[in-house]
């Protein structure tokens, strides 16, 4: 089981991942570990934005014979270090969200 330790950040993960309706609308957790930053490419309004390698990277489709995702390994991604994170807001919550 994934957690992020938040319990708003999981909840919006988990109604995202409920309506996804193919693998290209799954928002998933990623762990720090789990990517290679890269380098800084600017700022935003709730931090600061890297680029990144995913090492695991996204979910293409699920494998019926080994019961288990298929991913594309190495994905590129941005990453937001977030300032005061503690302090999240919906608006930070509608930033990431999309339709």
């Amino acid at each position: 089981m994934w957690t992020s330790g938040n319990t708003e950040i999981d909840k919006f993960l988990q109604e995202i991942q409920v309506h996804a309706n193919n693998s290209n609308k799954i928002m998933e957790w990623i762990p720090y570990y789990k990517l290679i930053i890269k380098d800084h490419i600017g700022n935003g309004g709730f931090g600061i934005v890297k680029s990144a390698s995913w090492i695991d990277g996204p979910i293409i489709s699920w494998n019926n014979y080994d019961q288990e995702w298929e991913r594309k390994a190495s994905y590129s991604v941005a990453l937001k270090f977030l300032k005061n994170s503690n302090k999240l807001s919906s608006n930070l919550l509608k930033e990431v969200s999309y339709n």
